[in-house]
């Protein structure tokens, strides 16, 4: 399942109103929303790195390092390659 909501599934979920919003409006929702996601998910991977920089519990920063940066990373991935097409 992709992390990222695509324009049918936008649509979709705006039932009626998509519909009435118009192509040229549901885009510019589209691209303005994907420009968030994007600079949200890298000010997250941010965060994550200056943590694990400056971790003082190994454990946390393992987890971190293994679990959560790959998922914030890839998420970020998916919302820049979705903002590209």
């Amino acid at each position: 399942s992709s992390p990222m909501p695509d324009r049918r599934d936008t649509a979709r979920a705006g039932g009626a109103n998509a519909g009435a919003m118009g192509a040229g409006a549901a885009n510019a929702f589209d691209r303005a929303y994907l420009a968030q996601q994007v600079a949200a998910h890298a000010r997250t991977l941010a965060l994550v790195d200056a943590a694990i920089a400056r971790g003082q519990h190994a454990e946390l920063q393992a987890a971190l390092q293994s679990q959560v940066r790959p998922a914030v990373a890839m998420h970020l991935e998916e919302a820049r390659r979705l903002q590209a097409r």
